[in-house]
């Protein structure tokens, strides 16, 4: 209605117009639903008059107030203007079509309730949308399982449409995952708006106009507030009361899934105008309740809490509906047995009223209420569990055939009919599985739907009876195990594709049409592909993805693939309009096969796929016949497609000139952000890729998809730098709001409130390699280091004279460099915080990026002079300049091997440098329309991403691999096996390797792979035939070193990063320690957590076993130790104490007598077991101590230290024997001691072993045997080891005459020690060669 005073505002002739148009559409609605509304306000006792007459009168006051207006002006204007209001409806419809939309997810008219009942809550919904602008923005309807939720919200849902008031319906289902996602749930939503109104589908077509990434962006929020609420906030003020309405948000995944969506209703939908409000269904999980309760502007009803006599009157009202020919007393004892739940009522009606085995609806009556109550069991369990047993015989086979038949309707990721289950069933691997799955779906048929008609999807009738069957301690017997479903399915939808699949599946006459103007498309593609050939195209990469590796489902994908079906399935995907997808299916498909040697073809092909379909999608999506016609052609002539399917084209064009011989370097274009984009980093898993925007924004993305992953991450400003953690868990931001802010990569979350003290804008950030500290770059001219976990400011580092535009730290963590518009280079040392030698003064004036080589010999500079530079930090002169770029090097950054630079100008090229010949390596990549702000380079080289100032990112295959020999990632943990003499380590890159210790070679011919994130500690049983591992993805993984496989699935119960493993002696048990502050104890044979220990107040860095099995000791960030019980759990005693700083390992030793335990103050103390008391502190270190260990016989202990050393003590004296044991470059992250080996591994790349030169006698060898005292296993990723190993005498040990051991050239001494009397006496042999 027009407000008071409204009028007056009123200056020209077209925005009366604009009133009265609206005014006149606004009454035409109010009439043409006149009839609907007395109908619903019947239904509901209201008085239709009262209802009216005010709303009529508003319409007649308004209209003539608006007609006093217009007749009273004197320059009348034509009524084309009110014509030039209106859009164009084709342009409308082009612009908004192409947003996603859920199949089936609408209103189902049959799911309302039964008229005259639910009366009391119907009401209270309808007077809730039909309410003042006052009313609650979001309505949740919550209750449990059976309730009858649905059946309120599609009545509501029905009235509201016949009203015209129904904005959208967005209906989850548990039973449709591959559809029914919660990114399509606000661009439905808005499809749906602009079918409703013309003025929001003009604002949604224009939303999408100016960002066409809302097509396929998966940040929820972005979709939220582009698609949704900024179109609704843009509309008529007049346009009434609309409702959106989303039923069973508690069925769209888990909690993880909704996060954004439960973001949304608790604080987003604040902001939505106040005729348009939000009805939400759903069952009150802890996620959901927390986040929608005690909302000022959330309205809820629980159904648990209407009272019981106004339940059973509807259920009773119900029941006699259905059921025909009973007495009231019948109809009321249903109702009590029903007990409150519409599902159960349901049930009892269709069981009862079907015929059933030759007995009579009464005798099915009596045998319904003669079934026992069950105890605790719900009565949804009871019912279940009586219909189940009525209706599948008691036999072994029919017992196995439910399973099988529930199997696979619970593990399809969209129903399907039952021809199409039997179709699919054909190719199960298991023969007993071929067969019909009607006669038990008819056996059940109270239980699921689409068993009546030839082409209704199979599909569960209600949610409870999916959780039902999944969960062993309410189905019992009937317990569905989905272990191994997707195994099944994957094979099948392979198999069907290549049985069903063929060339011109829908008989296409002519190239010269679009898919779009084929006036029969929609008919064929119903015919030609069948709902079983559909499903297997769109969800086979699924089904693969969710397998574990298998043989036999390897080599159908590598049949798949090796034949033309691999392009007649993309013909498919074109007809059923969704080429689009390939790219990211493809690409969690091949999952499966990375690192298996045998599928390298296969998995060269897919990606070959990838590429192909990126080039040349557009044209395939428009006209099915050019894949073959003019994409297949023009694909490069090395491609691995052309090669084999080119030739079988007849009639194809030719390329004569001028063809592609390779896919350009050119990858993925990452579009989403609205400004130039500053920063990108990527993760060092090479998963993710961040970018910060002067949006304000940081958005991640996934690096194989180029799919946008959650919701976009928010300054107040614009967001110049940002950097992962090295655990790829935290982002990190910097920005010209002044601000650092920490987020957690997963959820997207903001930890803490952003860090304050610059006084200017935050321009480059930078993680320690060992997470423990973030430097901030700022215009202020400064730089600050911040504690991660405090929170707060802990150094700030002055003597650059104008703003700091880059900083980077050092791969081992001591040192931080950074780059000013002062035109210098500074380098400090983080031990200290202070400045090392002289600043480097640039000649070309402002420094723009600066890197350190992951030597940290080296540091690269770029500059305004499009030079990059390289200089020796430490003498400050410069060793080289790559020249090429012929603007601003706006960025540059080492590859983790050392061998490449890469770098990124104003002049809109990325290029790649060789660090051994300071020579660019190949072409410039050239794509970018803008200025290139920021580069990054994967840890496998093979990959650079790029951030520019026209708004996208782009990635682009180097063509490149990791030259052999160079060390690429740190080994975080190592293990011994004195029965196999093996050495395990666990390295950043997720893998576990296994070597030979003489040799130094690697035993395994793959390194085991399954951890997603950094392997943080790994152990060894006693019999060296198991490894336990712990990682940063929260799992403990256990590994069979003969069968060099995992053993069953990941150990899980941890919240936070694994931080350490140890098998108990016996090998039945393994301990973890974990960031959650929590150790576990998990059992061998069973897989399940037995134990867990609480006690620490911070994270768990180590734990360990006694040698006799009765005690774990276990140490912390909380700067304790702890002793416990292994009999009974408990902790003994009170916590060890006297350590100043965190915790980072601990050990017992053989006897059982003494701790030995290694801290962050650079000491190592011994700790009486029986008394807790402190025996010595052991100081040496000059870094943190990471790892400790006693020798076998525990008269000697080894550490590992961030000071990069190796040293031996003397448990009985305390003092260190020899010299620190060196040649690691960074930190030593982990040490284990065996009676003739030291073995260390280092942040450097490398694990070492080293002969023992402490104990044990003469450590000699004669010039045949073995290997010498000391040999280095290069670390590589899995592209290639080192063949040839490098051996050398690392350390020197005192003689008795005070003398030491050295290596000459051509000479090679060999040396050890042994006490004599308490003497130690040292002994020099000398030889020529080993």
């Amino acid at each position: 209605m027009i407000k008071e005073g409204e009028l007056d505002k009123i200056q020209l002739m077209p925005d009366v117009l604009a009133f009265l148009s609206e005014q006149v559409v606004e009454c035409t609605k109010f009439v043409e639903k006149y009839s609907h509304l007395t109908r619903l306000w019947n239904q509901l006792d209201k008085d239709v008059l009262v209802e009216t007459d005010a709303t009529i009168q508003k319409y007649t006051d308004s209209l003539d107030s608006l007609v006093a207006v217009l007749q009273g002006r004197a320059a009348q204007r034509t009524l084309t203007n009110v014509y030039h209001a209106f859009e164009d409806l084709d342009r409308l419809d082009l612009r908004f079509r192409a947003v996603a939309r859920a199949s089936e997810a609408g209103l189902d008219p049959t799911k309302t309730c039964l008229e005259g009942t639910r009366r009391e809550v119907l009401e209270e919904v309808i007077d809730w949308a039909f309410g003042g602008d006052d009313a609650q923005r979001v309505f949740w309807l919550s209750g449990d399982e059976g309730t009858g939720k649905s059946a309120i919200v599609h009545t509501v849902a029905r009235w509201l449409k016949e009203a015209g008031r129904l904005g959208s319906f967005f209906c989850f289902d548990v039973t449709r995952q591959g559809d029914r996602r919660p990114e399509k749930l606000f661009t439905t939503i808005a499809r749906d708006l602009a079918t409703f109104d013309l003025g929001l589908r003009e604002a949604v077509a224009d939303a999408v106009s100016s960002d066409s990434s809302l097509l396929t962006t998966a940040d929820i929020l972005s979709q939220w507030q582009r698609l949704v609420l900024g179109p609704l906030r843009k509309s008529s003020p007049h346009l009434g009361p609309v409702v959106l309405v989303i039923d069973a948000l508690d069925e769209c995944g888990p909690a993880a899934s909704r996060e954004s969506i439960l973001r949304i209703l608790s604080n987003e939908a604040t902001q939505l105008p106040p005729n348009v409000r939000i009805l939400v269904t759903c069952r009150a999980p802890g996620d959901i309740r927390v986040a929608l309760q005690d909302k000022f502007h959330v309205r809820m009803i629980s159904l648990d809490d209407i009272p019981h006599e106004s339940v059973e009157r509807d259920i009773r009202l119900y029941i006699s509906h259905r059921l025909h020919g009973f007495r009231d007393e019948q109809y009321a004892l249903l109702t009590t047995k029903a007990d409150g739940l519409f599902e159960w009522a349901r049930i009892a009606c269709e069981f009862i009223s079907s015929p059933n085995q030759g007995l009579s609806p009464d005798d099915l009556f009596k045998r319904i209420l003669s079934s026992p109550d069950g105890g605790l069991r719900s009565p949804l369990d009871q019912i279940y569990t009586l219909i189940l047993k009525w209706g599948i015989h008691d036999s072994r086979e029919a017992r196995y055939r439910f399973s099988s038949v529930m199997r696979q309707v619970l593990g399809m990721l969209e129903p399907l009919p039952m021809a199409s289950l039997n179709e699919m069933r054909r190719f199960f691997s298991i023969p007993q599985d071929h067969f019909n799955v009607e006669p038990i779906l008819m056996s059940i048929a109270p239980l699921v739907t689409g068993i009546t008609g030839p082409n209704s999807p199979v599909r569960l009738f209600h949610a409870s009876f999916h959780d039902f069957l999944i969960d062993r301690t309410r189905s019992g017997e009937f317990f569905v195990d989905l272990n191994g479903i997707h195994q099944d399915l994957a094979i099948s939808t392979l198999a069907s594709m290549k049985d069903a699949l063929w060339f011109n599946i829908c008989g296409l006459e002519s190239s010269y049409l679009r898919n779009s103007d084929v006036p029969d498309l929609v008919q064929r593609v119903r015919e030609r592909i069948s709902p079983h050939l559909s499903y297997s195209c769109l969800f086979w990469t699924a089904h693969v993805h969710g397998s574990t590796f298998d043989t036999r489902l390897a080599n159908e994908l590598q049949s798949f693939f090796s034949n033309e079906r691999s392009l007649f399935w993309l013909e498919a995907l074109s007809l059923l309009g969704r080429i689009d997808e390939v790219y990211a299916m493809l690409a969690t498909a091949s999952k499966l096969i990375e690192g298996h040697d045998e599928y390298t073809d296969t998995l060269t092909m897919m990606r070959d796929v990838q590429k192909f379909v990126e080039m040349f999608g557009s044209v395939i999506t428009q006209s099915t016949p050019h894949l073959y016609l003019s994409a297949l052609p023009f694909a490069p002539e090395q491609s691995v497609l052309a090669k084999l399917f080119a030739s079988k084209v007849s009639r194809a064009p030719r390329v004569v000139a001028g063809h592609d011989v390779e896919w350009p370097s050119a990858q993925l274009s990452l579009t989403g952000h609205a400004d130039w984009v500053r920063s990108v980093a990527i993760s060092r898993d090479g998963k993710r890729i961040a970018s910060g925007s002067d949006d304000s924004t940081i958005r991640v993305w996934d690096t194989e998809t180029g799919l946008e992953v959650g919701d976009a991450l928010k300054h107040s400003g614009f967001v110049m730098s940002i950097a992962f953690s090295p655990d790829d868990q935290i982002i990190v931001s910097g920005s010209s709001d002044m601000t650092i802010r920490i987020w957690d990569a997963q959820t997207g979350l903001q930890i803490g409130s952003p860090l304050h003290g610059h006084t200017g804008s935050v321009n480059s950030v930078a993680y320690s390699p060992d997470a423990t500290w973030i430097a901030s770059g700022s215009s202020d001219s400064t730089i600050r280091i911040w504690d991660v976990k405090a929170h707060a400011q802990v150094g700030m580092l002055e003597g650059h004279t104008n703003p700091i535009n880059t900083i980077a730290t050092s791969i081992n963590g001591d040192c931080v460099v950074s780059g000013s518009s002062d035109g210098t280079i500074r380098v400090w040392n983080t031990l200290t915080w202070s400045e090392v030698g002289d600043p480097i003064n640039c000649p070309a004036g402002p420094i723009n990026s600066v890197a350190f080589s992951p030597d940290g010999k080296l540091v690269a500079s770029g500059s305004d002079d499009s030079i990059i530079r390289l200089w020796n930090f430490r003498t400050g002169s410069q060793v080289g300049v790559l020249e090429g770029h012929i603007d601003n090097v706006t960025s540059v950054a080492f590859s983790v091997d050392g061998s490449y630079i890469v770098s990124g100008s104003t002049d809109r090229t990325v290029r790649v440098w060789d660090t051994a010949t300071y020579s660019q390596v190949g072409s410039p990549l050239v794509k970018h329309a803008g200025k290139v702000s920021s580069v990054a380079i994967s840890h496998d080289v093979r990959s650079v991403v790029s951030g520019s100032w026209d708004g996208t990112i782009r990635t682009w295959d180097t063509k490149l691999s990791t030259k052999v020999g160079r060390q690429t990632s740190a080994v975080f943990s190592v293990a011994f096996s004195p029965a196999t003499k093996q050495i395990v380590s666990g390295s950043f890159d997720a893998t576990i390797r296994v070597y030979d210790v003489v040799t130094g070679t690697q035993v395994t011919s793959k390194p085991f792979k399954g951890h997603t994130s950094a392997v943080v500690s790994v152990a060894l049983s006693s019999d060296g035939t198991r490894i336990a591992s712990g990682s940063s993805d929260k799992t403990v993984r256990i590994w069979d070193m003969e069968g060099k496989a995992e053993v069953g699935s990941p150990l899980r119960g941890h919240a936070s990063q694994v931080n350490s493993v140890a098998f108990s002696p016996d090998g039945k048990w393994v301990a973890s320690g974990s960031d959650d502050s929590t150790i576990r104890v998990w059992d061998m044979a069973s897989s399940e957590t037995i134990a867990i220990l609480e006690a620490h107040k911070d994270a768990v860095n180590s734990i360990a076993f006694s040698l006799d099995g009765k005690h774990v000791v276990s140490g912390s960030a909380d700067k304790t130790i702890r002793v416990w019980d292994a009999a009974t759990w408990s902790v003994i005693g009170s916590p060890l104490t006297g350590h100043t700083q965190p915790i980072r390992s601990v050990a017992l030793s053989p006897d059982g007598e003494r701790i030995v335990s290694g801290s962050s103050d650079n000491t190592i103390r011994l700790w009486n077991v029986q008394t807790g008391s402190p025996v010595r502190t052991l100081e040496g270190h000059t870094n943190t101590v990471r790892s400790v260990v006693f020798s076998p016989d525990g008269r000697h202990m080894v550490s590992g230290s961030d000071d990069s050393s190796v040293r031996v003590w003397d448990v009985e004296t305390g003092s260190q024997l020899g010299s620190p044991l060196i040649g690691h470059t960074a930190r030593v992250r982990s040490v284990a001691f065996d009676a003739e080996w030291i073995v260390s591994s280092s942040d450097d790349g490398t694990a070492k072993a080293r002969s023992d030169p402490t104990f044990g006698g003469l450590i000699t060898r004669d010039k045949t045997s073995g290997s010498p005292p000391s040999l280095i296993m290069p670390y590589t990723t899995t592209l290639g080891w080192t063949t040839s190993q490098i051996r050398r005498i690392p350390f020197e040990w005192e003689r008795t005459d005070g003398s030491r051991s050295l290596a000459y050239a051509g000479t090679i001494f060999s040396f050890g020690y042994r006490h004599t009397g308490g003497t130690r006496c040292g002994i020099i042999r000398e030889r020529t060669s080993w």
